[in-house]
């Protein structure tokens, strides 16, 4: 929905941007059409101002049946004057003789067009010819039959381009069509429609253009508002996910979490690679959000640490999971719940204590074990505090090892029962990776000092046989099984199958997930 709501928002806003290019085009059209209609009429009414500045030469042309003028014109085809305005212009009496034509100064034909007014209209029945009049204030007039071919061709020449049309609007009221089939819009079929009128003459030119001029000049523009929705779409698409992997007000909403019970531990299992039982899982935090649907950490556990809700909410689902374990009848003795933490949480006396009497070390039929990362490990303080940790009866767990890049043999002077080797040491196995001899030391070092080793991330089954050939007693990781809720975890790795012979020779439930093959 918000990649449609994009799509829609950004081809409309393409749509009122090619408007307002249409119509800044079309515009710039009725400007041409008025300046090239200017500079015509205007060679019209120069003419006219000048035989009128000519009386003699024009009464004889009027008062001949030829009715032109002597002198050659560029635009007037013939005279025109009749009544009154004959009467006007050449009282009788006057000389009918054709004098020789006396040239009109210019600042006199300036004067005239000043003063004069020019009225045009269409000539009946003919597309090419128009009637212009010159009528000075005196009440003189000078009419003439025009050939507007000249300008018919200009402004054909831009109709081509536009496939719109143009028109020509007199004073008067009446149409004189110039090129195409121009009009109002919605008259003569066009599209869109722009009116100017002119300022040097009565007349208003108006443009139009229809849907063939618009694919014409702007159809290169559709493929391009195409793949622009379409990116729209997309960046929509990826803002809506990430709003969606975003958190409104991310501490309320995880305080609301622990009350409404929205945390769960999911279990991995560690198995005994010699045996391939499981002995053990590691306790993975995840958030079953009401709308997001179930978060990893990575979502919301910077939040979880800034805002001091992290014991809570490992507590939530240290609860959870404890009471799943202890009403478990099959629990294998020696089981192992490891529970992560940070030297920020352990630092903490009053919430280790509190810890410590939801965990009861010592008091259940499983063990408790704290890892802490190799990083947080070697702070100076850590020594005296994992100490203390093993005294109440927890076991100690270091996470993430070979990553510090700062040795192993400082591992000897640290009291500690399992090592986790990370899953980038554990990815080298069967690669010519630089840091391979790592993952040697490692067990090495384990083997010198008795202690348990845990391979994280195992993904591959030649990764499992490395190992177990290497002396590594447990792994976890994806080839024996993803993290799952605490109940699954229960009925596949846990829960004891019944057998017809012989009940009492139960024995814990295969899995989809378990290793078929141990010994390989």
């Amino acid at each position: 929905m918000p990649a449609m709501l994009a799509a829609a928002v950004f081809a409309l806003a393409c749509a009122a941007l090619l408007h307002l290019m249409i119509q800044g085009d079309l515009r710039a059209d009725a400007r041409w059409v008025v300046e090239a209609t200017d500079a015509y009429l205007d060679e019209v009414a120069t003419e006219l101002a000048a035989a009128m500045l000519q009386p003699q030469a024009t009464c004889a042309a009027l008062r001949s049946r030829a009715g032109a003028l002597p002198a050659s014109s560029g635009q007037i085809q013939r005279l025109l004057a009749d009544g009154p305005r004959l009467a006007a212009l050449c009282p009788p009496g006057s000389s009918t003789a054709t004098p020789a034509v006396p040239t009109a100064d210019k600042a006199s034909v300036d004067s005239a067009l000043a003063l004069g007014r020019l009225a045009v209209r269409g000539w009946p029945g003919r597309a090419d010819t128009l009637l212009a009049e010159l009528v000075l204030p005196d009440g003189r007039a000078l009419g003439a039959r025009v050939d507007a071919s000249r300008l018919l061709e200009l402004a054909r020449g831009r109709v081509s381009e536009t496939h719109g049309g143009i028109r020509l609007i007199w004073s008067s009221g009446a149409h004189w069509p110039v090129a195409g089939a121009a009009g109002t819009p919605s008259s003569t079929g066009q599209t869109f429609g722009t009116d100017l009128a002119s300022s040097h003459h009565p007349y208003v030119a108006t443009v139009a253009i229809g849907h063939a001029g618009l694919w014409y000049r702007y159809g290169a523009w559709l493929p391009l508002i195409i793949l622009g929705a379409g990116a729209a779409a997309l960046a929509a698409t990826g803002m809506a996910r990430r709003r969606h992997q975003s958190l409104d007000a991310p501490e309320a909403q995880l305080r609301n979490a622990i009350e409404r019970g929205e945390l769960e531990g999911h279990l991995q299992p560690i198995i005994d690679l010699s045996s391939g039982d499981c002995v053990g899982a590691e306790m993975l935090m995840r958030w079953r959000h009401p709308r997001h649907g179930l978060l990893a950490p990575a979502r919301f556990l910077r939040e979880a640490k800034t805002s001091g809700l992290l014991w809570p909410m490992t507590e939530a689902c240290f609860r959870d999971v404890a009471a799943r374990l202890d009403a478990c009848p099959s629990l294998p003795e020696g089981f192992m719940l490891c529970v992560n933490f940070g030297a920020t949480e352990l630092a903490l006396d009053g919430d280790s204590d509190r810890f410590a009497a939801l965990a009861r070390p010592g008091g259940r039929r499983w063990y408790t074990v704290i890892e802490l990362p190799e990083r947080d490990a070697r702070e100076p303080a850590m020594a005296a505090r994992l100490t203390a940790l093993q005294d109440m009866g927890f076991l100690i767990a270091l996470d993430d090892f070979g990553t510090a890049h700062s040795g192993t043999r400082w591992l000897e002077r640290l009291s500690v029962d399992l090592v986790k080797i990370d899953m980038s040491i554990v990815s080298t196995i069967g690669t010519d990776s630089v840091t391979r001899p790592v993952l040697d030391a490692i067990i090495a070092l384990a083997r010198d000092t008795g202690v348990k080793l845990i391979a994280e991330g195992v993904e591959h089954p030649h990764q499992t046989s490395h190992l177990r050939r290497q002396g590594v007693t447990y792994a976890q990781g994806y080839v024996f099984s993803a993290p799952v809720p605490a109940a699954d975890f229960v009925e596949h790795w846990l829960a004891v199958q019944e057998s017809d012979e012989d009940p009492s020779q139960a024995q814990p439930a295969a899995s989809s997930n378990r290793p078929i093959n141990t010994s390989s």
